[in-house]
């Protein structure tokens, strides 16, 4: 009974282990030490300056990145009528970091600029916040639940729930709209739904009464890309990206509109493929020795996931428009876990290694 106990308590702490991240705080300023607030924070990586993470500044110009892997980054900073600000290399770990200062200079020569209407990739607003994915470099490759997981105050963890400042049972809209999906069935919708097709998200933390209740914990509206163009148009679109593993996506949306009848629809397929390897090693003292635990864990998963829509809009008048849509979603998926755990030392069990192979 000892070692079952014992072992019981390798798994805990193992997967505990494996939950931690690093916070990285800092504070953003002009070359007058004055706090900007709402400036756009970024976390990049180093080796393709890609974005992990954003956030945007508060009123007294701090801002703080949570849930940061151990890894290499950058920190970017931006605000209108500034330059941007870079920070040095950081080594992130599970522990909390706070970097110097981001000085972001003004005083640009207006007779050098060239106005761009472009918006900032994060919006502050006074009820929510607004990720513009559209036209953005972030949506390239990647899925909806992966722009979320860039996004401020959200978190979706390895099971790939959802949550929002920490708090989970957070709603999710797709154009203002209920998807009333299971957990599993919204998270497959999400990874098959390419980020070229999402126009912004809206992140609403402190929802109105006007919202259901499930929504207590915070809102996330996803709001797609529309075509206002009068005849037939369409698009096809393709995404990839290689790790460890190899994924990609595809998909083909079109839409007819006249004056009065606007058709639409789109369908997309995307194979989604991912490995963690984890490698801990536990030494507990016991009987003025130790028993040790060492463990390596290689999990795989692969999903394959269809999806569909056919919608058809009738306007009756400036406001008011009536219609119908059909949605499907499918697929499937299966992970894999390969644990290895040798146990030695006092008070180890007779055998000498343990192989767990679990797949779902």
């Amino acid at each position: 009974m000892n070692k079952i106990l014992l072992f019981s308590a390798m798994i805990f702490l193992s997967f505990s282990g494996y939950a931690q991240s690093g916070i990285i705080k800092g504070k953003v300023q002009d070359n007058q030490g004055i706090a900007l607030e709402f400036a756009n924070i970024l976390l990049l990586n180093e080796t393709d300056s890609a974005l992990v993470k954003g956030v945007v500044s508060d009123m007294d110009g701090a801002f703080i990145l949570e849930n940061v892997d151990p890894g290499t980054y950058m920190v970017s900073a931006s605000s209108i009528g500034f330059s941007d600000a870079y920070s040095s290399l950081i080594k992130s770990n599970d522990d909390e970091i706070t970097i110097e200062a981001l000085v972001m200079k003004d005083g640009i020569d207006l007779s050098e600029v060239t106005v761009v209407a472009t918006k900032p990739f994060i919006e502050m607003k006074a009820d929510k916040i607004v990720v513009n994915v559209e036209n953005s470099t972030v949506n390239s490759g990647n899925s909806a639940l992966e722009i979320l997981q860039k996004s401020p105050g959200v978190t979706v963890d390895k099971d790939n729930n959802i949550s929002l400042r920490g708090k989970q049972g957070v709603l999710v809209l797709i154009d203002g709209k209920n998807q009333y999906m299971s957990g599993d069935e919204l998270t497959n919708l999400l990874q098959s739904m390419p980020a070229e097709n999402i126009q912004n998200i809206e992140i609403i933390t402190n929802p109105s009464s006007k919202y259901d209740a499930e929504g207590n914990s915070g809102i996330i509206n996803i709001r797609l890309r529309k075509n206002s163009s009068l005849g037939m148009n369409g698009a096809v679109n393709i995404g990839s990206r290689h790790g460890e593993k190899f994924s990609h996506n595809t998909g083909v949306d079109f839409n007819y509109r006249s004056n009065k009848i606007n058709v639409y629809g789109s369908g997309s397929r995307s194979e989604w493929a991912g490995f963690q390897a984890l490698n801990l090693m536990r030494i507990i003292p016991y009987n003025n020795g130790n028993t040790t635990f060492d463990q390596t864990s290689d999990m795989t998963y692969d999903q394959t996931s269809y999806n569909a829509k056919l919608g058809v809009d009738y306007t009756l008048s400036d406001k008011t428009t009536v219609g119908i849509l059909y949605k499907m979603n499918d697929g499937d998926d299966m992970w894999v876990n390969d644990n290895i755990t040798n146990i030695f030392g006092q008070n180890a069990p007779s055998f000498d290694i343990l192989d767990v192979h679990g797949v779902n």
